[in-house]
């Protein structure tokens, strides 16, 4: 495939690479691009004599012979964080955050002005804004789930081909209200949701959805198709505060609080942490106890544990306040072992965190693949405006005590911020666990997308 054309003052001639890259001959440079949408093209400069292919900042990311053969395109193909914004009026933006430029996590970084969004959007998905969304990942496909809006489909964005497909939405009204989404290896993503309806004697009883979304496999054989799971959790979903895949990749476990009013017996709404076999259909309880994750824990090879935010000690009043924005890491449970004791959790000493805890709004922890490699984002409020300062008559004195950092500085901004903090984790000389190796930049958030930001979702892709 070629075509011919004019770019700028040069002549210019089109060379297909595949279904996702296109190289343009303009005067005496190769200019390569990926194959996207109209106006997102992402242009790479190739010098005719050297062979070399520059990006935007003049990087080299990839070499070639002047007649654009044999392109290595291994080092572009380097992965991004992919952030999911309600900031459109018609729906939700996709942007590519490219993390490995970040700098060092220095004084200087925290007092540098936080930068704008890239523009524009990887991709635009209209939605009901009046209606809850939520995007699950399986792969390198984001996929925007909307039940409770009423469309006949869902769309799955590809990253990796910059492909659209599309999947049909969950039957009836299941997974349409707070579902809590896990993939399971590299074609599942398992819902589950517990809703409290309308019994025909006039009271209320309750509803536990367990459903399974499959991916065609291999690709383009078969459509995605749901199927409802016929082994319904024992714990209420509305109450799991946490969940984890097992590297096994067919075991994920849950910890669920117990419900409201229910027996504390484990298994019967008590709470305790449980774990499903997807090949078995097997629920298995391990223990009253929970793990000490806030929401989605990821497995580290390099560490050998699962990791999270760490949830905080709920039995010791002082035990959230000094875990605030703190990682924690506990070894991985064994699927078959029943009724064990809870596993040890080591919380890493770095706060990652703002240091100002009433701007605080959200947090979530993306896994940046094996090597201990993990961001953070968290979402900030604006700076409150000073108060009036209080007239007096009388100086008081006191001894200035010495400062303790919980957290870092923030930009002085008074507006919305998007922090994104990566770090490596690794265990010290006596086992425990630290943080190094971190860099951060800040973003302007715009205040309408702040909302969804206090449970950020993003994906490391």
């Amino acid at each position: 495939m070629s075509a011919h054309g004019r770019h700028g003052p040069w002549q210019w001639q089109e060379i297909s690479f595949g279904h996702d890259r296109v190289a343009l001959l303009v005067g005496s440079q190769v200019q390569l691009h990926a194959r996207l949408p109209p106006g997102l093209y992402q242009w790479k400069q190739r010098h005719a004599t050297t062979g070399e292919i520059e990006d935007d900042d003049g990087k080299i990311i990839a070499r070639s012979d002047k007649n654009c053969e044999d392109i290595d395109m291994s080092a572009s193909k380097r992965q991004h964080l992919y952030l999911v914004l309600e900031d459109w009026e018609h729906g939700y933006t996709i942007r590519k955050i490219d993390v490995e430029s970040f700098d060092a996590a220095d004084d200087a970084a925290a007092a540098k002005d936080p930068e704008a969004l890239p523009e524009p959007p990887v991709i635009r998905v209209e939605a009901d804004h009046s209606q809850p969304a939520f995007f699950p990942a399986l792969g390198t496909k984001i996929l925007a789930l909307q039940p409770s809006a009423g469309a006949a489909a869902l769309p799955v964005f590809d990253a990796a081909t910059m492909g659209l497909a599309v999947a049909p939405q969950p039957q009836g009204d299941a997974l349409a209200r707070r579902p809590t989404l896990v993939a399971v290896g590299s074609d599942r993503i398992y819902g589950l949701e517990g809703v409290r309806v309308k019994s025909p004697s006039g009271g209320e009883r309750e509803v536990r959805h367990f459903e399974v979304l499959r991916a065609p496999a291999p690709p383009g054989t078969k459509l995605w198709s749901w199927s409802s799971v016929p082994a319904p959790p024992p714990f209420d979903p509305g109450c799991v505060t946490c969940h984890a895949a097992h590297p096994d990749g067919r075991t994920v476990f849950f910890s669920a609080a117990a419900a409201s009013g229910a027996s504390s017996k484990v298994g019967s709404g008590g709470g305790g942490t449980f774990s499903f076999n997807t090949q078995r259909l097997e629920w298995t309880c391990h223990g009253a106890w929970m793990l000490p994750f806030a929401g989605q824990a990821h497995y580290d090879a390099k560490l050998d544990a699962w990791v999270g935010i760490y949830a905080g000690d709920t039995d010791n009043a002082g035990g959230d306040a000094a875990a605030r924005g703190r990682v924690c890491s506990c070894a991985v449970v064994a699927p078959g072992r029943r009724r064990m004791p809870a596993p040890e959790t080591k919380v890493c000493a770095e706060a990652l965190f703002c240091e100002d805890e009433k701007r605080h709004a959200g947090a979530a922890l993306v896994h940046m693949g094996d090597g201990g490699r993990f961001c953070v984002l968290e979402c900030v409020k604006p700076k409150p405006k000073p108060a009036a300062a209080k007239a007096t008559t009388k100086k008081v004195w006191k001894e200035k005590q010495p400062e303790i950092s919980n957290g870092h500085h923030l930009p002085d901004s008074p507006e919305h911020l998007l922090l994104v903090t990566a770090f490596v984790l690794e265990y010290g000389d006596q086992g425990e666990l630290a943080a190094a190796a971190t860099r951060r930049l800040s973003y302007v958030v715009p205040e309408e997308a702040a909302k969804f930001l206090e449970k950020p979702v993003a994906f490391w892709m």
